[in-house]
Parts: C-alpha cells; sequence; structure tokens
C-alpha cells in the first residue's frame, strides 16, 4: 500500500485544540432539518465520497484516521474523552456502503491501538493495560 498523505484539518478551532470537530475532513455538519432527523444527530460523522478506486480510497481512509488520532490527541490532553470514534462507527453502520476508505481508516486506527499495547518485555510477554 502506497503511504497516506496527512489530511490537513480546514482551519483552527480554539485554544485548547486546533481542530474543530466540524473542521474534520469527513464530518459534515451543515444539515437540513430532514437529514438531522434521520440520522438523529447535528452532524453526519461519516460524510465521504469513494472514488471506486480502492488504493485511493484507502490512502483517503488512513489520512482521515490520522487526522482524527491527531483531534483526539488535543481533547484528551484538554480533559475531554475519545466518543468521537464511536459516533464515526456509529455513522458508518447506519451508511451501509463499505470502500477503501472504511478500511483504511479502521486498519490505521487499529495498527495505532495495537502499537500503543506493544510488548513492553518482548515477545510473549504483553505490557499491562490499566483501565483509566
Amino acid at each position: 500500500m502506497p503511504k497516506s498523505p496527512k489530511a490537513k484539518p480546514r482551519r483552527a478551532a480554539n485554544a485548547d485544540n486546533p481542530i474543530s470537530i466540524a473542521t474534520l475532513p469527513f464530518v459534515r455538519s451543515e444539515l437540513t432539518k430532514q437529514e438531522r432527523e434521520k440520522l438523529g444527530a447535528g452532524r453526519d460523522f461519516w460524510h465521504v465520497h469513494p472514488t471506486g478506486r480502492y488504493e485511493v480510497d484507502y490512502t483517503t481512509g488512513e489520512g482521515y484516521a490520522h487526522v482524527l488520532m491527531r483531534y483526539e490527541r488535543y481533547e484528551r490532553m484538554a480533559g475531554r474523552g475519545f466518543g468521537t470514534l464511536v459516533w464515526i462507527v456509529g455513522a458508518m453502520r447506519r451508511r451501509r456502503k463499505w470502500s477503501g476508505i472504511e478500511n483504511g481508516f479502521l486498519a490505521t486506527i487499529g495498527k495505532a491501538a495495537a502499537r500503543s499495547f506493544a510488548p513492553a518485555g518482548g515477545p510473549g510477554r504483553p505490557r499491562q493495560c490499566s483501565r483509566a
């Protein structure tokens, strides 16, 4: 797979987090009343446009994951939670269309999670994880 480009956020949000949830490249905030009622939310957390070319879409998904992880890092530093991924996966499920974008996005998030729990004591000796 080609290396994923780092997607850039559109504009700074505030002093705590230079990335606003509304500026994430896959989030659509301006919805009609009917769209809000259909989604049951004020935002569409997975508004993507696959090209139909798997490798291109996979790379796009990787870039989206990197932007989300930067966003979440700032949210965590500001003492806020990690609810965004839950909203995104819920929106993916409602969309019911799967492409390379979803695969690249989730694979990248999964790889980052696996790296964060890499064995500290060598092979076969997993690091303890805390429930904080």
